[in-house]
């Protein structure tokens, strides 16, 4: 049955992000400048256009506000999918993040099929598959979901090298680590919430396999660029460019505005999460499953709350183990009937928020600005669509009650009239017994 309920939450996120995958006008800064470096690996060769494109970097100041060169990693993904697809403009790199965006779901349910149930995994599986910011990022032509995707990835390999301990696991987390620092260089930044890892699997031996990705990842940038001292160099351009006009008007903030994205984006797994979160701080007899996602969500987060750019799309790889821990504290007190009715309410709720920010509200960059006018919370100049989910969540919310306040009712009824019938049929201890 499970196999089935599987199935069907991949057919529907698949189907939501293959038929969303429909943008025709790209942004001609960040969405460009990708098809823009992917044209010229393609032309020129990884070999020879890759030292190309870093020095022309280096050189040109006029590039530092756009994507650095140092995701050497995800420029490989993406001269390979404009090779299959035939052509380098953002259309092909938009396909790489909707199959990104698709792997994470099968991610997730392995990841908490490992850490807790398949009740907890689909529950998570079904959250991520409606996610408003990844079915988003998924029509884009750039990184970011590419990066959730080695993110979910890496932490489920650390969980399991952890947990087995055998050189295969611990080979493909290293490279699934590696690979994150090559799709996006800030993953320094969460590398952190990695390394508490081994501390809470009890194994602290185990933090020599997190030597080997960071210098992979240089010597990678080393050995393409033919130049490591251009690493150092565009680390400086990178720090400076996080005080750009764009970046301190609308990606700063105080430090937990983080949070109140992730809960204008997906308000009902968010509360669930804190609860999560809440519940796992004030435990007695902590499980070491949670407490794993919610050290390195908590982790993670403080670190990036600390960091002068704070926009949603940079922080989606945290949204999956968000959903997992929403998925957890559901699954281990409700019944299934109401880990249903939580499910479709999720739906209702992602999806009316997706539609609304991001297909009617045409946001690309979901800033908080952005999120809080798609949706009506500050004054803007169009009006926005009416929301449905309050009213379709309310009949599911209903329908559940109802559901819940008959059954058992039901179920006596039922019980009482078979203990009846039993009885009536079986012979009294005073007949004579032929």
């Amino acid at each position: 049955m499970n196999r089935w309920i599987l199935a069907a939450i991949l057919l529907a996120a698949a189907t939501l992000r293959i038929g969303l995958n429909n943008v025709t006008a790209y942004s001609p800064a960040d969405e460009t400048v990708y098809a823009s470096y992917t044209k010229t690996l393609m032309e020129r060769g990884f070999v020879q256009g890759y030292p190309e494109i870093v020095r022309a970097f280096v050189e040109q100041p006029r590039r530092w506000k756009y994507p650095s060169p140092l995701r050497w990693g995800y420029f490989l993904l993406t001269t390979f999918a404009a090779e299959t697809y035939g052509s380098s403009d953002p259309r092909a790199i938009a396909w790489l993040s909707t199959i990104a965006g698709l792997l994470v779901v099968p991610i997730v349910f392995f990841l908490g099929r490992r850490l807790f149930n398949e009740r907890t995994a689909l529950l998570a599986a079904a959250f991520t598959a409606v996610s408003p910011i990844e079915l988003a990022l998924g029509r884009r032509a750039l990184q970011d979901e590419v990066f959730c995707l080695a993110v979910v990835a890496s932490l489920a390999l650390v969980v399991v090298a952890l947990e087995k301990y055998r050189w295969p696991w611990i080979a493909g987390a290293i490279a699934a680590l590696t690979l994150a620092f090559a799709v996006k260089e800030s993953f320094l930044y969460l590398y952190p919430a990695f390394l508490v890892l081994p501390f809470l699997y009890k194994k602290p031996r185990a933090l020599a396999l997190f030597i080997a990705p960071p210098a992979l990842y240089f010597l990678g940038f080393a050995a393409l660029a033919r130049s490591p001292l251009h690493f150092f160099r565009i680390g400086r351009i990178i720090t400076s460019a996080m005080t750009e006009p764009y970046v301190l008007q609308y990606q700063g903030g105080p430090p937990h505005r983080l949070l109140f994205d992730f809960l204008i984006a997906s308000p009902l797994v968010a509360i669930l999460a804190g609860a999560a979160v809440v519940s796992v701080a004030l435990a007695r007899d902590r499980g070491r499953s949670e407490t794993v996602l919610v050290a390195f969500l908590v982790i993670g987060i403080a670190i990036f709350a600390v960091v002068p750019s704070k926009n949603l799309r940079f922080y989606v790889m945290f949204d999956p183990v968000i959903r997992l821990l929403a998925a957890w504290i559901v699954a281990r007190t409700l019944r299934t009937s109401t880990l249903v009715a939580v499910a479709a309410c999720n739906v209702a709720i992602d999806v009316e928020i997706f539609r609304a920010t991001f297909i009617d509200g045409g946001v690309y960059d979901p800033v908080t600005q952005s999120l809080l006018e798609a949706v009506g919370a500050v004054p803007h100049d169009i009006a926005p669509h009416p929301m449905m989910f309050p009213w379709v969540c309310g009949a599911i919310i209903v329908s559940t009650w109802l559901y819940q306040s008959l059954t058992p009712a039901t179920i006596r009824t039922s019980a009482s009239v078979s203990r009846a019938t039993a009885s009536s049929a079986r012979p009294s201890a005073s007949a004579p017994s032929r």
